[in-house]
């Protein structure tokens, strides 16, 4: 029986440490990633389609400059092709339970 609790208590520890480290710069559907799926996300903002939801837009603004727009998604879809780019993020806006302009 103590055997089950530990093994249980060391998941739980490992589910823990993964979802806080998972929501990163450039990971904006919060997998622990970085992949062609981010990339996918900023165009599609991009484009008017789906637009971010404002508490994950700052995680899309991987060179900082204060918007996301075509730069952020060339840097998102180099970083998930494993080319050496660094990205990183302004932090994110005070929550004051309002949206930021032109994310949901």
């Amino acid at each position: 029986m103590k055997v089950v609790v530990k093994a249980l208590g060391i998941l739980s520890l490992a589910i823990i440490s993964q979802n806080a480290l998972a929501a990163g710069c450039g990971d904006l559907n919060d997998d622990g990633l970085i992949n062609s799926q981010d990339s996918l996300k900023v165009r599609r903002h991009l484009e008017g389609v789906e637009k971010l939801k404002s508490e994950v837009a700052h995680l899309a603004d991987v060179n900082s400059d204060g918007k996301v727009d075509k730069s952020d998604e060339s840097l998102i879809f180099d970083k998930a092709l494993k080319k050496p780019v660094t990205l990183k993020c302004p932090p994110p806006p005070p929550s004051r339970g309002g949206r930021l302009p032109g994310f949901l």
